[in-house]
């Protein structure tokens, strides 16, 4: 979740549908006592439109442990997933959005969040500008 209006018009959509599952952001650049209410407040304003009244903070969920040293900047979690998807599923992935946000999945299943045979969708909203603007970043991926 970057600036979070994607999350919270899939959590709308999540709520007026009445659908039984969690929209779980992975912030990329911001922390989560700052992005949560953002991505509530944008949410509940779609509700609104929608003639739909429901606060929706208690649905709110964003991981901001994947953040590091803020946008751009990879860490040595999205390193692993970038290297994790590319060696295993032949997937490419950018360093900047993606590669946090993967990270933020395989720490979710790895601590146990789901059960086996559960399913789970990872969004994927965007990132591909920022697939080859690091060379040197790529140069040492070790793929």
């Amino acid at each position: 979740s970057g600036s979070g209006g994607t999350q919270a018009g899939l959590l709308a959509g999540t709520l007026l549908n009445h659908l039984q599952t969690d929209v779980i952001g992975v912030s990329v650049s911001r922390p989560r006592e700052n992005l949560e209410p953002r991505v509530g407040k944008i949410c509940k304003l779609v509700l609104s439109l929608l003639n739909y009244e429901l606060d929706p903070t208690e649905y709110v969920h964003v991981l901001d442990e994947f953040v590091g040293g803020g946008y751009g900047i990879p860490t040595p979690e999205s390193k692993e997933a970038l290297q994790l998807l590319a060696q295993t599923e032949g997937l490419i992935i950018d360093p900047v959005y993606t590669a946090k946000a993967v990270a933020g999945l395989i720490h979710e299943v790895r601590a146990g969040r789901w059960a086996e045979g559960s399913n789970v969708l990872f969004w994927h909203t965007g990132g591909s500008p920022a697939l080859f603007a690091d060379s040197i970043f790529w140069g040492g991926a070790g793929i």
